[in-house]
């Protein structure tokens, strides 16, 4: 079991959901159970594994120190210390953007060099992120971050540290794993129809052809013409899904805001009931109740009132606001009961592509680094409306999906997935309890599962299939 103990509540409420993404509720002592591991804003006796997040703790002169991370003019480098093993990308920018002050398509977080937040460095004066202290009574690692590498790939650190380090000596205990049993990663594409749902058709069956479901997010006050509902109606045919993207794509899903954009005529609830309601009368026998948030924002008051118009899960996630909403793992966010989220700010446009001369090198990062961690990947692009997001032409953005594409497709054991095949695992995952059965480990399930796929938990360098289901 895992200890969590943090003076601050909101810095315990995010790592709390963190730490629950990863080896699931049923292995937090949030009941003040007895536990082996400590993730705490300070060193506790009585534990022989710790994780400490925030200002640097005393390590005393016993035992040894051992650099994970070091900071130099703004940029984390990571050594090569077993413990970043699994990491593909070895630096991380305190802020890095592909396109103006909005995304990162390499995935992660910012972190603000100047103390105030959960996500600034505790010590900015320190030349150091990570390090971690061993002697003869215990483990400890150390970020200085109060809520640690919870936005970032760098979050496969804790995971082996808790799932398998020091085994033998130190407790460990299992993680499960955000990629399904059978497969050696996992990726998902979307677009998002602000405008134009029928201009998506070349796109579609560009995917169609690579045999990867594809999915419309649909702001609903639009028209729904002839062309738009044959595409919607050929995209669940073949496997896809639809989500909703709102009803007027306002920003910060029409809670009261600055932000330029459509005003909407009533606030997140009316947003997502009604594009609920649109949806469900334009698409009979459409079942899902999740959504893509407009410009990714999702202010902390929006989440209850999209939970109570019937929404279970979004995906959102950008480096620019609602820093605790961009996750290093799918599933449970936090501040809101019963509510999942998928985190993909991984934008193909050619607003990044074409002034690189047509480079994907960026994409084939994210997509490598995503593989490397353990993490399902996301990206989208848009239709093509009054706004072509930067591609030349249709024929250009055709080209250089078609490229990518064919990079996915020479990866074995990869799943291709739509945002509803995503957000159902998602949702699974955050019902799923590890459980030991006579030393043996197994995955139970409190209510009946949405997603037939399979999963996997890592424990002490090895893993465990667990089945899929026939829904």
């Amino acid at each position: 079991m895992i200890r969590i103990e943090f003076r601050d509540p909101e810095v315990r409420e995010i790592v709390t959901r963190a730490l629950g993404r990863s080896f699931t509720r049923s292995q937090l002592a949030l009941n003040h159970e007895p536990a082996s591991v400590l993730v705490s804003d300070r060193p506790l006796p009585g534990f022989k594994k710790q994780v400490v997040l925030g200002s640097k703790p005393g390590f005393g002169t016993d035992g040894t120190l051992t650099p994970i991370g070091t900071i130099t003019d703004g940029c984390i480098r990571f050594s090569g210390h077993p413990l970043t093993r699994n990491l593909h990308l070895k630096e991380r920018h305190f802020e890095r953007y592909d396109f103006e002050k909005e995304w990162n398509n390499l995935g992660y977080g910012k972190i603000d060099p100047v103390p105030g937040t959960p996500f600034s460095l505790a010590e900015p004066a320190s030349s150091d992120y990570c390090l971690l202290h061993e002697s003869n009574e215990a483990s400890l690692l150390w970020f200085n971050r109060p809520v640690g590498p919870v936005d970032g790939f760098d979050w496969r650190i804790v995971e082996d540290y808790v799932s398998d380090h020091g085994a033998g000596s130190r407790p460990t205990l299992p993680v499960l794993s955000e990629i399904p049993a059978g497969y050696r990663g996992a990726v998902t594409f979307r677009i998002d129809c602000d405008e134009a749902i029928a201009s998506g058709r070349p796109l579609f069956e560009l995917y169609r052809k690579h045999e990867f479901p594809f999915t419309l997010a649909i702001k609903t006050e639009q028209e729904f013409g002839t062309e738009s509902l044959a595409l919607i109606h050929d995209v669940l045919q073949n496997g896809g899904s639809i989500l909703i993207h709102s009803h007027t794509h306002a920003p910060e899903w029409g809670e009261p805001s600055t932000r330029l954009g459509p005003k909407s005529r009533g606030d997140a609830h009316f947003e997502a009931e009604t594009s609920l309601t649109v949806l469900k009368e334009k698409i009979p026998g459409r079942t899902n109740s999740y959504a893509v948030s407009p410009f990714h924002q999702n202010p902390r008051a929006a989440l209850p009132k999209l939970k109570k118009a019937g929404i279970d899960g979004f995906i959102g996630g950008i480096i620019c606001n609602d820093p605790e909403y961009l996750m290093a793992r799918g599933g449970a966010v936090p501040f809101v009961e019963g509510m999942v989220s998928h985190s993909e700010q991984c934008m193909f446009h050619g607003d990044c592509i074409h002034p690189l001369g047509n480079s994907l090198t960026v994409y084939f990062e994210a997509l490598d680094n995503a593989i490397k961690t353990g993490t399902f990947f996301g990206y989208l692009d848009h239709p093509f409306s009054n706004y072509h997001y930067g591609w030349q032409s249709e024929e250009a953005r055709l080209r250089v999906h078609g490229e990518f594409l064919e990079r996915l497709d020479s990866i074995p054991g990869l799943l291709k997935a739509s945002s509803k095949d995503t957000l159902d695992f998602m949702f699974d995952r955050d019902q799923a309890r590890i459980e030991s059965d006579g030393g043996k480990l197994k995955l139970a399930f409190p209510g009946p599962r949405r997603s037939p796929l399979g999963m996997k938990i890592r424990w002490n360098g090895a893993e465990t299939e667990f089945p899929g289901t026939e829904l």
